[in-house]
Order: structure tokens, then C-alpha cells, then sequence
């Protein structure tokens, strides 16, 4: 089914305000569409409801897919405003941003580069090419596990569906040290069986409950 098709059955329930209605739709069609292109239209409806971190979700899932385009760009620049996202979420150093806009395939190159950079001063140090070669190969080779460990297996970024309470420890039992409204997005490590550390932004780092966030995969 192709986008302009795929749309059609929604311009009713659009203009009737009926958006439980345009769900069951949507839901009833979802095998006909790609699953970027749904998530797309339920963000669209959720977002309509009110529903505002769970519309957010999907249009930022959809994206993280590989889905581009001019309504799922206007309704992620729509939501962020009702949430103040673009305030909240203001990158407020180097870290955050590169843990916001870093891809894991950036993340490898850059720490491969860098073993590389690292052994090309050792060769013109001492001259050995087959050595340089060798030790280039095997430590470009652990640069990328490296770079699987802790940035694919240990990072991810997701959505607070609820307000959070941000705690002092990975407990219940610690002190409640921040809040983060709903509907923002966060990139956190999972360090603790059920909890989260923030990692970015850096203002409100701190443990989260992990059922509080929906991760974006």
C-alpha cells in the first residue's frame, strides 16, 4: 500500500475527532504498511489524544528506523514544543552531545581511527612496517569490541512515559535528588536489574526506574 493510499482511511477519523476509532483502524491495517509507517500514523494519533510521550515514542522510533519524513518531522517538532524538549534537552557539553548524536558506526570508526592514529606514531617511532601492521590489525580488532561493549551492549536511549523521579542510588530507598518530566528523551546505561543511570543530559543524571522508560531500539 503506498503512502498517499495508506493515508486515506485516517482523513475521516482525523476530521471527526474520533482517535480511538482511527487506532482500531490503524491497528487493524498494520500489516499493509511498513512498520516505520505505522508507527509514524499512531505517534501522529496518539499525539492528538494527548498522549504525548507515547506519540514522541513512535515518531522517534520510527526515525531511528530510517524513516524520513515531512509529517514525521513536523509532528517530532510539534511534540517537542508542547514538552519544552528543545529547553530540557539542550546539550550542555561535549559528552552529551555526542552520546545524543553519535551512532554506534561513528562511535566504532572513531575509536578505530584513533588506534590507528595511536600505532602510526609507533611505527615512525621504530620503523618496523611488518610490526606496525600486525599490532594495527589486532588493535583496530579490539577497538571495535571495545566499542561493542560499551557503547552497543551497555548505552541506550529512550523516552520517559512517566514523570521520573531521579534517585541518588539504584533503590527506592535512596533520596529523590531530581525530576524529569514525561516525553523527554534520555540516554542511559543499564547498571542495576531494574534501573538506569542517566548518562545525558548531564543536568539530571541519576537512577531511574527502568519500567519508566521506553526504550527506543
Amino acid at each position: 500500500m503506498n503512502t498517499s493510499a495508506s493515508l486515506d482511511f485516517l482523513e475521516k477519523c482525523y476530521a471527526e475527532a474520533k482517535y480511538d476509532e482511527c487506532l482500531n483502524i490503524l491497528d487493524s491495517k498494520k500489516n499493509e504498511i511498513s512498520e516505520t509507517l505505522y508507527q509514524v500514523y499512531k505517534g501522529t494519533v496518539l499525539i492528538k489524544q494527548g498522549q504525548l510521550a507515547l506519540g514522541r515514542w513512535n515518531l522517534e522510533q520510527a526515525k531511528a528506523n530510517g524513516e524520513e519524513s515531512i509529517l514525521l518531522n513536523n509532528n517530532l517538532s510539534f511534540v517537542k514544543k508542547q514538552i519544552k524538549a528543545e529547553y530540557l534537552e539542550v546539550n550542555r557539553s561535549y559528552f552529551d552531545a555526542a552520546l545524543f548524536n553519535l551512532s554506534g558506526q561513528s562511535i566504532y570508526f572513531f575509536m578505530i581511527f584513533g588506534w590507528v592514529i595511536l600505532f602510526a606514531i609507533w611505527f615512525a617511532w621504530y620503523k618496523k612496517f611488518h610490526r606496525f601492521i600486525l599490532l594495527t590489525f589486532i588493535f583496530a580488532f579490539f577497538g571495535y569490541l571495545s566499542g561493542i561493549y560499551f557503547f552497543k551492549r551497555d548505552i541506550y536511549s529512550g523516552i520517559a512515559i512517566n514523570n521520573l523521579s531521579v534517585l541518588d542510588g539504584p533503590s527506592s530507598a535512596f533520596e529523590q535528588v531530581n525530576e524529569v518530566p514525561l516525553g523527554i528523551k534520555l540516554v542511559v546505561e543499564k547498571n542495576r536489574e531494574g534501573w538506569f543511570f542517566i548518562k545525558a543530559p548531564q543536568s539530571y543524571q541519576g537512577w531511574i526506574k527502568a519500567s519508566d522508560l521506553k526504550l527506543i531500539k
